[in-house]
This record gives structure tokens, sequence and C-alpha cells, in this order.
């Protein structure tokens, strides 16, 4: 956002799960590429707008469902993007502690940890090494 508004600094933070490589980008050079490749112009938008949906979504989801409801499409939406078939069930591809989890939904770990017990009571998900493994996909979707 800070590439595209220049009175504005950049307004959000990126936290990595393993090693990265980062790199800078001038906003000069940026703008440059901007005016000469009309199809990125397009792209952007298209990323603006879907960091935006998914910003609606996550004010309606803090403002009308609960922990548990917050907690599942959370394991919902990390099992689709991330998620390797296995054959007990889709596991994401990475570990997440359950204070992560809690920050990524705006809640205490404390309910994180119950409402994570309760899925794998019932058998719907299972936890080895901080890792999830979904068991019961239909189950989870039917849970919101």
């Amino acid at each position: 956002m800070a590439l595209v508004q220049k009175e504005h600094p950049r307004s959000a933070t990126a936290e990595t799960l393993e090693a990265t490589f980062a790199y800078a980008l001038a906003r000069s050079d940026f703008q440059q590429f901007m005016e000469l490749s009309p199809k990125l112009c397009l792209r952007l938008l298209e990323v603006t707008m879907e960091r935006l949906r998914r910003a609606n979504e996550k004010i309606y989801d803090l403002t009308f469902l609960g922990v548990r409801s917050r907690v599942v499409k959370t394991i919902l939406r990390l099992s689709e993007e991330h998620g390797v078939r296995k054959t007990a069930g889709v596991l994401v591809a990475f570990k997440l502690t359950h204070q992560e989890l809690a920050n990524m939904i705006g809640t205490v770990r404390e309910s994180v940890t119950k409402v994570l017990q309760e899925l794998q009571e019932d058998q719907i998900i299972e936890i080895d090494k901080k890792q999830i493994l979904v068991k019961d996909m239909d189950a989870l979707r039917a849970m919101i």
C-alpha cells in the first residue's frame, strides 16, 4: 500500500513461520513498471480486492461469530490453502501453536485450546507436534 499511496507509510507487518528472504522495492521502480504494464495494474487491483474481501470477512467474523466458529473457519481456511492430502485426512503443512491460532482469530489461547480439545474428542481433527490433521472435513464444514 505504501508503494501506491505516497503520503501513507506501510500499515501492516508480516511474520514468517520459517526462514525467509525478503526483498525491497523502490516506489519509483514500482511506479515505472506499473506505467508500462496494464496487466500488472489489473492484477494489483484483483489482489487488493481480495484483501478487502478478507478484511471484511474478518470484521464480520469478529463481530458476529463465537470463538468456536472462528477456530473452525480458520482451520478450514488453512487446510484449503496449505493442506496436504494424507490417507487419514488433510494435514495443515506447517506447525501452529495454540497462541498463534488465538492471535489469528482475535481471542485468548485458553479459548482456542478448549475448542481444539473438543474437536479432537469428536475425532474431527488430530494434533501432533503442533500440526493439525483434519480427519473429517465434512463435519468441520457443517460446524459453520
